[in-house]
Formats: C-alpha cells, structure tokens, sequence
C-alpha cells in the first residue's frame, strides 16, 4: 500500500525562520553604511537613508497613535518635504523652505475634507483654501500677523458670497448672489454691524436699507419695477421711501 504523501516529513529550510536585531544596517563594499534600520530611541521604529557622506536624507518612522510620516531632508539635515498619514486615516504633506518653515500644506481628514494652506517667507499661513465633504468652497487670504482680511465662498447650493473684514476680524462687506439670482452687498462698521444692505430682487426691484448701531432698520429706499402691460418687458419704475424710529415705528413714507 502506497504512503500517504501528506504523511511524507519536510526536509528542514536552511533559513532561519526569525532573525532578532536591534540594527539593521545596509553597507557598499567599502563598508559605508547608505540605510539603516532599527528601534529608535524612543521606541518607535524608523528606516533611515543615508547619502554618500553619511547624513540622513530620507526617515521613515510610525507613532503610537497609528500615524506614519516620511521626511526628506536636504544636506544639512532640515526637512524640506513631510508625507504623512494620521491615526485616524487623515492623510498631509508638508513643503518647507530650507529654515525649516512650512510654505505649502495639503491635507485631507478623515471624513474627506481638503484643504491647501500656503505660507510666507517667515513660514506665516497667507492663504488658505479648502473644499468641505458638504461641497462648500472657501478661500481665505490673511495678512502678515496672520489675521483673516477675506473670505470667498461658493456654498453648497452653488451661491457666491465674499466676505471683505479689517484688521480686528469685523465683517465690513458682504457681497452675495442667492441661488434665485439675487445679488446683495451688506456694509458694516467698525463692531461689525451691519448698517447698509443694498439688494437687487428676482422681480427687478431694487431697494437700500439703513440699520443704526443696534441692528434697528431706520429708512428704506426702494424702487419696484410695476408692469405696464401685457407686453413682455414693459414697465415702469415706482420709487418709495420709508422712514422708521429706533422702535421700528414707521415715522414717514413717500409716496
């Protein structure tokens, strides 16, 4: 009766099935170490890349959390480019000048967030822009001390808004389009209150009203556009003005 073959002993492997080190190095004929391999004195584990005389140009380490991050390094050992992934599933990179401040940062967040940062020469966030997982656009541009001045947006239901804001971060201009067609401009002061609104409607009317200190309306200037006739586009403008106490009493109108 012929043996079974799964019965049949295996013949012992010339290679060891685990290989402990607390290094491990790659070396050319002349011994020179070009990688290096091993535990990190903090416990984590990295791979490093050496160039011709011995710097590190390429780390390639993990962390606690689950984060990994590669770094590019140039000759004197000052990152200049970082990939990374978060514990998370966020993904970034990094681009920094040879000081060693960032000038560009593209990340995503885990729930498909994106965003693109830009720096200046003293490594500054100067612009900054960003699509968020509801499909909203932004741009923010900021000045020297970091303070935003500006803000474009096309919302989710595809309207434009800009945002124009001083140096305290008040909101001192609004523009907008509504998805009807509506364009409006809002002008605040100096505690970011807004005191005109300047509107254009769907129907051609067009109006401007006025707002005191407390957000209180106090006069509205209009001009509606009144049909004529039965023709397509003929019509006539009436204008109005209404004036209104700090209770919101109409004090006048015209006509």
């Amino acid at each position: 009766m012929a043996r079974n073959p799964i019965t049949k002993p295996r013949a012992k492997s010339k290679i060891p099935a685990v290989a402990r080190v607390q290094r491990l190095e790659l070396v050319d004929e002349k011994g020179r170490v070009h990688a290096q391999l091993g535990v990190r004195p903090d416990g984590k584990p990295g791979l490093a890349c050496l160039d011709p005389e011995g710097k590190p140009r390429v780390l390639l380490g993990t962390q606690e959390d689950g984060s990994v991050t590669l770094s590019l390094l140039d000759r004197r050992g000052r990152r200049c480019a970082a990939l990374g992934t978060t514990g998370d599933g966020g993904a970034g990179l990094t681009l920094a000048e040879r000081g060693g401040k960032g000038h560009a940062f593209l990340s995503v967040t885990p729930e498909g967030d994106v965003s693109l940062g830009l720096g200046d020469s003293e490594g500054m966030g100067r612009a900054l822009l960003g699509i968020h997982r509801t499909g909203v656009v932004s741009l923010s541009l900021f000045d020297k001390a970091g303070r935003r001045r500006n803000g474009l947006a096309v919302r989710a239901d595809g309207s434009p808004a800009l945002i124009l804001e001083d140096a305290t971060g008040k909101s001192r201009v609004h523009l907008t389009v509504s998805p009807e067609g509506e364009p409006g401009l809002g002008l605040g002061d100096r505690e970011g209150t807004g005191r005109v609104l300047l509107g254009v409607k769907a129907d051609d009317s067009a109006g401007v009203a006025f707002y005191d200190k407390a957000g209180n309306l106090r006069a509205v200037l209009g001009l509606t556009a009144v049909p004529k006739s039965a023709q397509a586009g003929s019509a006539e403008t009436s204008s109005a003005l209404a004036l209104f106490d700090r209770d919101g009493n109409l004090l006048q109108q015209i006509p």
